[in-house]
């Protein structure tokens, strides 16, 4: 397959887990949309990276991969950095997840379970991050071929509706 195919797979699989954040918010199950908006950046991400013609090893911080690979290497002109620096540094708030939505976290001794980490406000707030991640996504698809991109740009434009909604309520 080539890096045209393999990004739009990426960008199907992070359509697909922004179905599952809507299914998890309606049903309060906070810490399921924690982990799915961490891999649905983490796909956003990796169809970038596969856009600009790099591949990447299995990693969960792929933002890095963004900074040290495309925007501190490649020859951009200021909109498209701006746009890529724009999607790694939401990219990388939503990595600050890390593994609590699978595992929770423990301080001080004390274990705190996903579900008592993530409510609403908090997910509303990494939300907004993927929102702006989704945005940079859809600006750089104005860049590229708009012909090729087409498709993916209003799945992602109407995937925006649907977390828009929800943290509008």
């Amino acid at each position: 397959m080539s890096n045209f195919t393999d990004a739009k797979n990426w960008f199907q699989m992070a359509l697909a887990d922004i179905e599952r954040i809507n299914r998890s918010y309606n049903a309060n199950d906070f810490a399921d949309c924690a982990y799915r908006i961490q891999f649905c950046g983490e796909k956003i991400i990796k169809g970038v990276i596969l856009l600009y013609g790099l591949q990447f090893k299995k990693l969960h911080e792929v933002s890095t991969i963004l900074y040290n690979e495309i925007l501190s290497k490649l020859s951009l002109d200021t909109t498209e950095y701006q746009i890529l620096e724009n999607i790694a540094s939401n990219a990388r708030f939503i990595e600050t997840l890390s593994t609590s939505p699978l595992y929770g976290i423990i301080e001080g001794g004390k274990f705190t379970s996903p579900e008592e980490i993530y409510d609403k406000t908090a997910i509303n707030e990494y939300i907004v991050h993927l929102l702006a991640e989704i945005d940079g996504l859809i600006t750089l698809f104005e860049l590229k071929d708009k012909k090729d991109w087409k498709k993916q740009k209003e799945a992602f434009q109407s995937a925006q509706t649907t977390l828009r909604s929800l943290v509008v309520e």
